[in-house]
């Protein structure tokens, strides 16, 4: 990708200038050519609202660096976990797999599949409180086991543990922040449906980009 460079600036009131960006396109064996322009992270609102490209071929813009959100993320396959830190909302998330666990009233640990999450209000003087009970199917039986009693919970589908360990790793991505590399934002052009033949002359093949910026930014 070649970066664009400076060819003019035209000085206006306040401080503000017309920059101007300008090369010969010379397309690739795809017919195609792509170009990256740096402007300062301060002011990109005012050069993204005010750029405009001319040139050859078909154009296409892409301001700033995009980050696909988490949603698009689980969209490509991804199970669709809660993110409230809650380990009852992650169980009920996960109906339909496979468990073993220790619970407190049995000696020998407990293996079934998890079939619902149930809730029972309990009066407790003025106030009622919530208590939460996962549904297993225990063999042929459909038992009922006290959330709060539940220990070392082990997922027996291999497919769900790899589900539940690449979430958390593209979670972690979206909850850290990526390292700023410096101060400029990114503007990418792509020019495509380029004619390769070497009889158009170079004033066919020019690409323009102008913008308004505050001079100071780049001082």
């Amino acid at each position: 990708m070649e970066d664009l460079a400076l060819t003019n600036i035209t000085l206006y009131k306040r401080d503000m200038g017309f920059f101007q960006h300008k090369t010969i396109v010379k397309p690739g064996r795809d017919g195609e050519a792509q170009f990256r322009l740096r402007v300062p992270k301060t002011h990109q609102k005012t050069v993204f609202s005010t750029v405009r490209v001319r040139g050859p071929g078909s154009i296409s813009t892409t301001f700033g660096r995009k980050r696909q959100d988490l949603a698009k993320k689980q969209q490509r396959g991804q199970y669709n976990f809660s993110l409230d830190g809650s380990f009852a909302k992650f169980l009920s998330d996960s109906k339909g797999y496979h468990y073993r666990f220790s619970y407190d009233d049995r000696a020998d640990p407990v293996e079934g599949c998890l079939v619902m999450m149930e809730r029972e209000m309990i009066p407790e003087g003025d106030k009622l409180r919530e208590e939460q009970y996962l549904v297993f199917l225990t063999g042929t039986v459909l038992e009922r086991f006290h959330l709060k009693k539940m220990r070392r919970l082990e997922i027996l589908d291999e497919v769900m543990a790899q589900k539940l360990a690449s979430f958390l790793a593209l979670r972690s991505q979206d909850i850290v922040p990526e390292p700023e590399e410096d101060d400029t934002a990114d503007i990418i052009i792509k020019v495509s449906n380029l004619d390769g033949s070497e009889t158009i002359p170079d004033s066919a093949r020019e690409l323009e980009v102008s913008y308004i910026c505050p001079l100071n930014s780049w001082v």
